[in-house]
């Protein structure tokens, strides 16, 4: 499709209270438009952003840009189908007092947004898929791989793939868990012996699908906010529900808000209710430290 030059316009939501050389009648560009500023180019320090936290988009269609704010720049759609969302910063372009973030949501890159369309929020939800160990597959020790799928989720990884053949790909041993699961992941276990894989194995397997997946166990509770509120899924040991002592039963950790971490537990059957809710600090804590702070983080 040929693209539209305009002269000192950009499209819908961007003011000449932020740009004072744009014309305000201009707010109408189409998403397929190439901005024209004339002399305004405009040069970028441009930095990593995933050290930031994670914001959410403000209402209305602001729009989406192939690259920072300049006279090259071209609009490659707006933000109706993301407002309201939590989108994850992966770039910063600074010029004085001009600021763009490269954003992406759920594993899609969405391209530069001017700061304003972007606000802080006190309350973090990652966009993941929730998937079941029961239902509609029976794997009744595999929480681990299970919990893993549901992070690599949060990134747009893998909702392609069954949970059949993730369990089946997932590394197996007779009795090292630093090697690969031990047990059979599809039955009861009866035994004395526990069935389950250790963390760094399991982001080994994590990284087949991902490259950033690591084993983060030992983590303070800072870290694990920290890592969540920068838009990153958590993968933790402990127990069902979260509820009393650890069992080493894995769940997905996909959301923090003030005093609350949000948990996706995968052990739910059919007509289940609460497998994904709100626990406390103090109790989440409480239950990843008794079973060793045991910890997969999905960057």
């Amino acid at each position: 499709m040929k693209k539209t030059i305009l002269t000192l316009g950009i499209a819908a939501m961007l003011s000449s209270t932020a740009f004072p050389f744009i014309n305000n009648a201009a707010l109408t560009a189409s998403a397929n438009s190439v901005v024209n500023v004339g002399n305004a180019d405009l040069k970028y320090d441009i930095k990593s952003a995933r050290n930031m936290n994670s914001m959410k988009v403000k209402s209305g269609n602001w729009q989406l840009f192939n690259q920072p704010y300049n006279s090259l720049a071209y609009s490659i759609g707006n933000t109706k189908s993301i407002s309201g969302k939590l989108v994850q910063l992966d770039q910063v372009a600074t010029a004085g007092k001009y600021n763009y973030y490269h954003i992406s949501y759920n594993g899609k890159d969405y391209g530069w947004i001017n700061s304003d369309g972007l606000e802080s929020t006190s309350e973090y939800v990652l966009p993941f898929t929730y998937t079941s160990q029961h239902t509609p597959l029976e794997a009744a020790n595999a929480c681990e791989v299970t919990s893993l799928k549901m992070a690599l989720s949060v990134k747009g990884i893998g909702k392609d793939v069954s949970l059949k053949t993730f369990i089946d790909n997932m590394p197996r041993s007779k009795n090292n868990y630093d090697e690969g699961f031990v047990g059979n992941p599809y039955k009861v276990n009866n035994t004395n012996k526990d069935w389950t894989i250790n963390p760094k194995p399991l982001a080994k397997y994590g990284r087949t699908y991902y490259s950033n997946v690591f084993d983060i166990t030992g983590s303070s509770k800072e870290d694990l906010i920290s890592e969540i509120k920068r838009g990153n899924p958590l993968v933790i040991a402990g127990s069902y529900r979260m509820q009393g002592k650890a069992t080493g039963h894995m769940l997905a950790v996909v959301g923090y808000k003030d005093g609350y971490f949000l948990m996706a537990d995968p052990s739910s059957r059919k007509n289940s209710k609460g497998y994904v809710f709100w626990t406390s600090e103090d109790n989440f804590m409480r239950v990843y430290n008794d079973y060793g702070k045991k910890a997969i983080v999905v960057r």
